[in-house]
């Protein structure tokens, strides 16, 4: 049962559950209040305590977490695509674009940072004119839509993207090859992408993928390979795969929900967002991070100020400064105007 479903007595009757999930202090359930909707929610939007959002609704006063404000000026905010920019059905919700905009024009850089390449971003510029930069493929390339041309890259050796496509093979899974240039697909394996749990992209890889009849060659054509991912069948094939590969020189997420990701070794959406403020003249204490899943994890460490979606993995959750709504809500545009606008270089001023 969801928390928000419970009754009074229900939240009462579970008290150390609930208390766990909202990731609250310790405290004695026999001499302290027990959970109430309002406070729970306020806490869980704030990523606060549960005690630091009771003593504010009730006396107004901030502690703990609730003091914490981005003590910088927000010149850059980078956003994570898949599960934070996009909803479920991977389109862009109404009022994102609208946000972004009022941000750009408060002069705060918005940026893609996503795990999809320069070919799966493109159809989403044209209603992101404000968004000119790209930390994509998890940092091995960062790109400039304006000028079309790449501002820094790192790729994967031959050799290695070889050695992936043997254990795609090997494990009857779906390989997917990203470059500045395309995105390459088996023709086959796209036309049944839910066998992989990657169904909600099959739509975008019909209409922006290189579809190859034989993937083992797609990759021999190639000298290096910016980012490679494995889409398995199954959660225990991607153990499995990954104890195979995990002695190369890579750097490995688990994203989706059988998803293998593989970049160069030291690539990261923290290394290329770097790489993007040393390009532009920003401190990372000056940058924002967006984001909800593992593989953003570095970036939201890196950044000066981390927000995490209100779907976001609870790891995620309790690793940022704030959390925000969720991605079928336009929680990064509530995030953008309640947290980064406000300390826009054009504002001048900070929240108190």
């Amino acid at each position: 049962m969801d928390i928000n479903d419970m009754t009074d007595e229900e939240l009462k009757n579970n008290y150390n559950i609930v208390r766990y999930k909202a990731d609250r202090d310790s405290t004695d359930a026999e001499t302290k209040y027990y959970l109430n909707k309002e406070v729970l929610a306020y806490a869980r939007e704030h990523n606060c305590t549960y005690d630091d959002a009771y003593t504010f609704l009730k006396t107004g006063e901030k502690t703990g977490r609730l003091i914490k404000q981005p003590r910088n000026k927000c010149r850059l905010i980078a956003l994570d695509m898949d599960g934070t920019l996009l909803r479920k059905d991977k389109s862009l919700h109404p009022g994102s674009a609208r946000d972004i905009a009022k941000a750009a024009k408060a002069g705060i850089h918005v940026v893609y940072s996503s795990g999809r390449s320069v070919a799966e971003i493109l159809p989403y510029v044209p209603a992101l004119k404000p968004m000119r930069y790209a930390v994509c493929m998890s940092g091995a390339l960062v790109y400039d839509f304006k000028e079309k041309c790449a501002i820094y890259r790192k790729a994967v050796e031959q050799k290695y993207v070889l050695e992936i496509a043997a254990e795609a093979v090997r494990a009857d899974a779906m390989l997917h090859l990203l470059t500045e240039e395309a995105s390459v697909v088996s023709a086959e394996q796209v036309t049944h992408m839910k066998d992989f749990h990657m169904g909600p992209y099959q739509p975008s890889y019909l209409q922006t993928a290189t579809l190859m009849p034989d993937m083992t060659r797609a990759a021999e054509q190639y000298e290096a390979v910016e980012k490679v991912n494995i889409y398995y069948r199954n959660e225990e094939d991607r153990r499995r795969g990954y104890e195979r590969l995990k002695s190369l020189p890579l750097t490995f997420a688990f994203a989706e929900e059988t998803s293998l990701e593989m970049n160069a070794e030291g690539v990261t959406k923290a290394a290329g967002l770097f790489e993007l403020t040393k390009h532009l003249g920003i401190k990372m204490e000056e940058t924002v991070g967006i984001g909800d899943g593992e593989n953003d994890r570095a970036m939201l460490e890196a950044v000066g100020f981390s927000i995490a979606m209100g779907n976001a993995e609870d790891a995620i959750r309790r690793l940022c400064d704030k959390v925000t709504t969720d991605n079928e809500h336009n929680g990064a545009g509530k995030a953008i105007r309640r947290w980064c606008i406000p300390h826009a270089p054009k504002h001048l001023r900070f929240l108190h």
